[in-house]
C-alpha cells in the first residue's frame, strides 16, 4: 500500500454527508438526561491514503463509496476505530466498528465489527466477514 493512511473525524468534517446523516440521531440531545454526544472523536467519516509525497492516493467513504464500488452487502456508517489487518501490494483489509447509522428509537440497523477488504485493481470494497451476537445485538 504504501504511504499512510489518515483518518477525519466527524467533528472535523462537518460537511455535507456529515449534515445528510445527523439528523438520524433521533431520541438523542433531547434533555440533560439524554444529551447529543458531539463531540464522540473517534468516529470517523472518511478514511485515506496519502503517499509518501502527500498526494492522496484513495478515500474510503460508507454511504457515498470514496473511489472503491461497494460490493454488495457493504454499507457502513459512522464508522469507529478503523484499523488496517492486512496490508498487501494490491490489497489492504480494515477492520471497522460500523454503527450502521441507525435512528437510536428505532433499532432498525444492527451495530457490527466489520472486515472490509480493499482491491486498489479492481476498485472495489468488499465485506470478508461480520462479527456481531444475535442473541444480544446491540444498536449504537
Amino acid at each position: 500500500m504504501g504511504g499512510f493512511m489518515t483518518l477525519e473525524s466527524t467533528e472535523s468534517a462537518r460537511g455535507d454527508a456529515y449534515r445528510r446523516f445527523v439528523h438520524t440521531l433521533d431520541g438523542s440531545g433531547t434533555s440533560q438526561s439524554d444529551p447529543w454526544d458531539f463531540a464522540h472523536l473517534n468516529s470517523i467519516m472518511r478514511i485515506y491514503a496519502i503517499d509518501k509525497n502527500g498526494k492522496l492516493k484513495w478515500t474510503l467513504v460508507g454511504p457515498t463509496r470514496g473511489d472503491f464500488k461497494l460490493a454488495l452487502g457493504t454499507t457502513f456508517c459512522f464508522q469507529h476505530d478503523v484499523r488496517i489487518v492486512e496490508s498487501m501490494n494490491s490489497t489492504v483489509t480494515l477492520h471497522i466498528h460500523n454503527n450502521n447509522n441507525a435512528p437510536f428509537s428505532e433499532g432498525t440497523h444492527a451495530t457490527v465489527g466489520l472486515l472490509l477488504k480493499l482491491d486498489f485493481v479492481a476498485k472495489t470494497a468488499s465485506p470478508e466477514r461480520l462479527f456481531s451476537d444475535a442473541e444480544e445485538v446491540v444498536y449504537a
